[in-house]
């Protein structure tokens, strides 16, 4: 009995170190005024590390800002120690660069939904509507505010598209939290 509880007890302290999230244990509800895939906006580092796992990879932009980048598409900005920029987008990275990057099991595996009901791929059109803004013509990006954060939604089109929101689709997002 006393072997089975420490070989427990060891498993469970090494559990996760290096490893992935659980896919299933994330969400996939991105709310700009509390935070992403269940990670509070104000988190630290080391709380980002414990849920999601190790990063892909880390580039320090500043003295007081650092991108944890998880596969390819997203990047959590740690400014002055807590978690205060997602962005999500096809690359982080430059293309090239990013091509040979390993995708990350989990986040890359994620359809996201942005709040307020908005997906990966919504047509300007869709997503104008559901911002309550269905009189905007489409472009390539669309912003609003929200209680404590800014979104930046950036979308691809059809070159000489401007005009036409039914012709743009949703690629990414940025949101900077501001509590």
């Amino acid at each position: 009995m006393k072997f089975h509880v420490a070989i427990l007890l060891v498993t469970l302290s090494f559990a996760g170190i290096g490893e992935a999230a659980d896919k299933g244990a994330l969400s996939s509800i991105i709310d700009p005024d509390r935070g992403a895939y269940g990670i509070a906006f104000g988190s630290t580092e080391k709380q980002i590390v414990e849920k999601l796992g190790a990063p892909t990879g880390t580039v320090q932009l500043s003295s007081t800002r650092r991108a944890l980048i998880y596969g390819k598409g997203h990047a959590f900005i740690i400014r002055k120690g807590t978690f205060r920029t997602l962005i999500v987008v096809d690359s982080v990275l430059d293309y090239r660069l990013s091509q040979g990057m390993e995708s990350h099991p989990v986040i890359d595996s994620i359809s996201w939904t942005l709040g307020p009901g908005i997906k990966d791929g919504m047509s300007y059109a869709q997503v104008a509507k559901a911002l309550k803004r269905a009189d905007s013509l489409g472009d390539y990006n669309l912003s609003y505010e929200t209680t404590n954060a800014r979104v930046e939604l950036q979308f691809a089109g059809m070159q000489g598209a401007r005009g036409d929101p039914e012709s743009f689709s949703l690629r990414g997002f940025v949101i900077d939290y501001e509590p």
